[in-house]
């Protein structure tokens, strides 16, 4: 589970957990752990405007997946 950046954001619902999936994605903050070492790596931001707009289609189509599976 991530964490809201805004408290605005904190109701669990499909939105809002796509749009704090969405910005630990672009911004950096996921960690990761290495099941085999425990070592925990935390991913970059996203720095290319192509990659951030691939990545949000992406996210986006998942979304509107989930809230159709939902419904």
């Amino acid at each position: 589970m991530t964490r809201a950046y805004r408290s605005e954001q904190r109701e669990p619902n499909l939105y809002n957990t796509m749009n704090n999936v969405q910005e630990k994605m672009l911004r950096g903050g996921v960690y990761v752990t290495n099941k085999q070492t425990g070592n925990k790596q935390r991913a970059r931001a996203v720095a290319s405007i192509s990659e951030n707009v691939r990545l949000n289609k992406a996210l986006w189509t998942l979304t509107e997946k989930m809230a159709e599976l939902k419904n």
